[in-house]
């Protein structure tokens, strides 16, 4: 099962779901091209909950995108893809880890 990171604004998840981290929405009108510009975390590595996760790029900006969970990573998105808001850029499997 996998659950929307940003589902219900509570906090971190349960250790027992897997959590789907979306791209934010940070300004689609204003900046219609965004891309991952850099992961801080390796595919299948480990990540608390709260550590920085990866970076979306914008024309003047960038976002840093924390982890809802702590958990294995599984990254869907690869560095330097094109991206838009509410696209899955990774999965945080919890199974056995208490966030």
């Amino acid at each position: 099962m996998v659950s929307d990171a940003q589902g219900d604004g509570n906090g971190p998840r349960s250790a027992e779901a897997d959590v789907a981290v979306p791209v934010p929405d940070i300004g689609e009108g204003l900046y219609l091209e965004k891309f991952i510009s850099g992961w801080h975390v390796d595919d299948g590595g480990t990540i608390q909950v709260y550590a920085p996760l990866f970076t979306v790029s914008m024309d003047k900006i960038d976002v840093e995108v924390h982890s809802p969970a702590t958990g294995i990573v599984e990254i869907l998105t690869p560095c330097q893809s094109t991206v838009r808001a509410g696209d899955v850029a990774a999965i945080i499997h919890c199974a056995g880890y208490a966030s």
